[in-house]
């Protein structure tokens, strides 16, 4: 197993070409949330950001992938945006981060992703299979966007962890770097760290994140997912399904790790997905420690507050207390410095 790179090239690599789709794909399976199969469609988009919809709910206008469409998901911690309401109802869309952290890895700004259902189908826990389905269609865009850059030191913290954080540098080279330390200590003393690194927006970047980042999958521990199993949820994936690891001997239950820090580099996956929702490719050094998509949506707002210092804030709805790493399980409640 090749770890992830730790440091940056001495030759600093150029910029990326943005890339976009000359055909739609589409890939189908179940929800996080349902056994009932759901087909996710991406598909090119005339105008710049991507833009989410749902066929069966199609006299809903597309809504672009933005922090501002960020709403609070029941039960489980994930990234889910709010479509528009129908009879007084809104009409959601879940677990859509592998989705963001696939398309930003491969450098494609533009696009228009149509579900079928509420929630992305899970695929493999990872963004590699919708990753494999986008290389055959890639082109050279033409499309341009300005990156934000990031011009002064960001910082986003868990207000009952203080480690747990996410710091945002000035960088003056182009393209961003990003990087996760991985820690947490189980109730049965079990503790894990691991670190992942990857380099976003510039030459052979998505080659790397298709090698070292997609790959990498969705987890929880087996004290969470016998908690959530118990309650009814994800009881149509067994662990050779989905990656759960075991609370006293840190290894995979009927599966394998593909990679020995597949667990940082699935944070990583979601934080890049994340910050996608900022709208715009960020120019800077981004570093997170035991974060996970609570803090990911706090920095990614407070970025957006940076690009649109006028703009009135929304008030957060995404945070919630926190129990664990996984990814099956509540964040912490951050508060921004």
């Amino acid at each position: 197993m090749t770890p992830a790179p730790t440091s940056t090239p001495a030759t600093a690599p150029t910029t990326a070409p943005f890339q976009s789709l000359r055909a739609p794909i589409s890939l189908s399976g179940p929800t996080l949330l349902s056994a009932t199969p759901v087909t996710l469609t991406i598909a090119p988009h005339s105008g710049p950001g991507i833009h989410f919809a749902r066929a069966d709910h199609a006299d809903l206008p597309p809504i672009p992938a933005h922090i501002d469409h960020l709403v609070k998901a029941p039960d489980i911690r994930t990234t889910s945006l709010i479509l528009g309401t129908k009879n007084n109802k809104p009409v959601l869309i879940h677990t859509i981060e592998h989705i963001l952290s696939a398309l930003d890895g491969l450098n494609i700004p533009s696009a228009l992703v149509t579900l079928s259902g509420e929630a992305a189908p899970i695929l493999d826990g990872s963004s590699l299979p919708i990753v494999e389905a986008l290389l055959p269609v890639l082109e050279i865009s033409t499309t341009s966007i300005q990156p934000f850059i990031v011009t002064s030191r960001q910082i986003v913290r868990d207000d009952r962890d203080p480690t747990c954080m996410i710091e945002v540098l000035p960088r003056t080279a182009p393209g961003s770097s990003f990087r996760y330390e991985f820690h947490i200590t189980r109730p049965g003393g079990l503790t894990i760290t691991q670190n992942a690194h990857w380099e976003g927006g510039r030459d052979q970047s998505a080659a790397r994140y298709t090698k070292n980042v997609a790959p990498a999958r969705t987890f929880s521990f087996s004290g969470e997912a016998e908690f959530f199993r118990i309650r009814g949820l994800f009881t149509h994936f067994t662990p050779r399904d989905l990656l759960v690891i075991d609370d006293t001997l840190a290894a995979p239950i009927d599966n394998e790790l593909r990679f020995e820090n597949e667990l940082a580099r699935h944070k990583l996956l979601d934080l890049v997905g994340d910050l996608a929702l900022v709208g715009r490719p960020i120019q800077a050094d981004i570093i997170a420690r035991k974060a996970g998509h609570a803090l990911n949506h706090a920095m990614a707002r407070k970025l957006v507050a940076l690009m649109n210092p006028a703009a009135p804030q929304p008030m957060s709805s995404d945070l919630a207390p926190s129990q664990s790493e996984s990814d099956s399980a509540p964040d912490a409640a951050p508060a921004t410095t």
